[in-house]
């Protein structure tokens, strides 16, 4: 976007997502708008953030 230079966007070639999930420091925001129900679900879990983080890395640089 031209609003965000400083971020990179990558598009998804798999399967497309009816859901999204962010990771913002130790706290997992899941959250679902397309279909009913609709719903936001917050983690805080240090560790699975953590790992999800990682998770989310290298899921990024196997994205050409």
């Amino acid at each position: 976007s031209e609003k965000y230079t400083h971020r990179q966007i990558k598009k998804w070639v798999g399967r497309p997502f009816n859901t999204s999930m962010t990771v913002q420091g130790d706290y997992i925001l899941i959250e679902s708008a397309t279909t009913r129900p609709i719903y936001l679900i917050e983690i805080y879990d240090k560790v699975l953030a953590e790992n999800l983080r990682e998770m989310f890395r290298v899921m990024w640089g196997l994205i050409k």
